[in-house]
């Protein structure tokens, strides 16, 4: 907020896409499959985010699949008609679309399901209290089934909790995140983190 406030969300956003078009150049497909990037209202709706990306995949010749364009519900709340004008252009150029956080208080399910996105993520908020508490292991299974019959993946944030973890495994959740498994870490060490764990990562 504060960096949207001074005007300086779009040129980090900027910085942020050009270090993972870097980063997506650099790895193979097998060891980091896709890097998730939030992008703000701000950004999203300008006039110019088209032909960032586009120069973005010229310069660092990347698979545009392995981008995955985070929206938070916010972005959902504006001008409808715009949103899907470009998002349909960003697919049609091959990247996919995240809702980021949903459930912090401007779900709207409506929106959600006119919307082509490839993953939801359930906030925190909504994971916190799943696999103790039975309020909150209903909504949480209701959504899960629900944007699974969407045909979308549904990533859990917030997960710190082996208990938490294992639930919701268990339950379908396709993606975990959250600190149980690892806390935010810088580049190298993330991509040393990958070869310690043989396993294709996604950021």
């Amino acid at each position: 907020p504060l960096a949207e406030q001074h005007g300086l969300i779009t040129e980090i956003s900027s910085f942020v896409l050009q270090n993972v078009g870097r980063l997506l150049s650099e790895t193979d497909p097998d060891q980091l499959a896709t890097v998730s990037v939030n992008l703000s209202m701000q950004q999203f709706m300008s006039t110019g985010l088209i032909s960032e990306l586009q120069e973005l995949t010229d310069q660092y010749h990347f698979d545009p699949g392995r981008l995955k364009l985070e929206l938070t519900e916010r972005v959902l709340s504006e001008d409808i008609p715009r949103m899907h004008q470009i998002m349909d252009r960003l697919q049609q150029m091959g990247f996919r679309f995240s809702l980021d956080d949903f459930g912090t208080g401007y779900s709207n399910l409506s929106a959600v399901l006119d919307c082509s996105f490839s993953s939801i993520k359930l906030d925190k908020s909504l994971i916190q209290g799943y696999s103790d508490n039975k309020r909150s292991s209903f909504i949480v299974n209701a959504m899960l089934d629900l944007f699974h019959h969407m045909g979308c993946e549904v990533v859990a944030e917030g997960v710190e909790t082996e208990a938490q973890a294992e639930a919701l495994i268990s339950r379908g959740a396709d993606w975990i995140q959250g600190f149980h498994y690892a806390r935010p870490m810088p580049e190298a060490d993330f991509l040393q983190f990958l070869r310690q764990h043989d396993t294709a990562g996604s950021v």
